[in-house]
């Protein structure tokens, strides 16, 4: 049967872009497999129950919109073919994807909002400007979702109402993305404190940020503009097809670089900040202090770090006291809290609450 040469152009490009996307997409999943397996090995025994089974559901929705990117695949090149007019219809597998990808792009947001939640010391601004953009882009994702479903074709896709909600989600999952970074950075640069060591770590794990936020801002723009600027065309495919494994693969990179962070017992840095949480006679100098690097955990005693850090506490009860963060081995950060007067003090009593959140 003759295929018209537009047709023809059509179905070439679309299966082009798939193959493309398919195949960064699948590199993407071999690296989340590789981090996971590095996740469990390292962090199975230190972190909590929330943050292990959240990488759990990160790595099923990765395998779950690889095999359906598969079988859409598989059905474009070897059950249609020779029947172009298949080709337009979009596969169960493929709006399956989609969806899934909105929920891996959801998680990933909501993770970093709780961490900046606890970070900056509960700002409601930012982490509400955060969950405001997570909500936008899941229900506009949720809305071309249906129309993928209901509509049945990739011209549906080119319409006003459907190049609208690709750009409302792809738009708010960037502006997410770029809060999260940005608020990152900027708690971060706020713990600053002159010494070399604290500082370098600190440009260290800035760097990291932007470098992970730079990805899913940077796949997730390009997805917007390709949608709503060439529409009927399929080369927006190959970033809608990693996005979703992106965002596993920045999160498990943020988890998985503690350990390198660490320095050993013989390169120790101490970085000594005010502790914010005081004893009553010292209770307004701790509210009235700027937020500080060290303070990641909640306001009990003893309950600093909730990613993975080990706590160690004192009992001594003189007022300002002082915090220490001492990276101290390879495989753990130590906040010791103590005071001028620690020679007097008694024995202290080590917390150990790695990845409990």
């Amino acid at each position: 049967m003759d295929i018209p040469s537009n047709v023809r152009s059509g179905i070439q490009e679309s299966l082009a872009c798939q193959i493309i996307g398919f195949t960064l997409s699948t590199t993407l999943y071999g690296i989340t497999i590789l981090q996971t397996y590095f996740y469990y090995r390292q962090y199975g025994t230190r972190d909590g129950w929330p943050t292990k089974l959240l990488i759990a559901v990160l790595l099923l929705i990765d395998t779950l919109t690889t095999i359906f990117l598969a079988h859409a695949l598989y059905t474009y090149v070897v059950l249609d073919f020779g029947a172009p007019q298949e080709t337009d219809l979009i596969t169960w597998s493929f709006a399956s994807e989609n969806f899934l990808g909105i929920m891996s792009a959801v998680l990933y947001q909501c993770y970093f909002a709780r961490r900046l939640w606890i970070f900056s010391h509960h700002n409601k601004t930012l982490v509400a400007l955060i969950l405001f953009f997570a909500v936008v882009n899941a229900g506009s994702g949720m809305a071309l979702t249906v129309r993928a479903y209901t509509l049945d074709t990739w011209a549906s896709l080119a319409t006003v109402p459907s190049r609208a909600l690709l750009g409302l989600f792809s738009g708010s999952c960037s502006v997410c993305d770029a809060l999260i970074t940005i608020g990152l950075c900027y708690f971060l640069q706020a713990g600053r404190t002159g010494s070399k060591g604290t500082d370098t770590l600190i440009d260290r794990l800035i760097i990291y940020a932007i470098e992970r936020g730079l990805l899913t801002t940077i796949c997730q723009i390009m997805h917007m503009i390709l949608t709503v600027a060439l529409p009927g065309h399929a080369f927006f495919l190959p970033f809608a097809m990693m996005e979703s494994k992106l965002y596993a693969n920045a999160l498990l990179a943020t988890l998985n670089v503690r350990n390198a962070l660490s320095e050993s017992e013989q390169n120790t840095v101490e970085l000594t900040i005010p502790d914010f949480r005081a004893t009553s006679s010292a209770s307004d100098t701790a509210t009235q202090s700027r937020p500080e690097f060290g303070h990641f955990g909640s306001a009990s005693r003893g309950s600093f770090n909730r990613s993975g850090l080990g706590v160690k506490t004192s009992t001594a009860s003189e007022p300002s006291p002082t915090t220490t963060i001492q990276f101290a081995s390879p495989r753990t950060f130590q906040l010791l809290r103590h005071t001028s007067s620690s020679s007097n003090a008694p024995d202290s009593e080590k917390v150990d609450r790695s990845g409990t959140e």
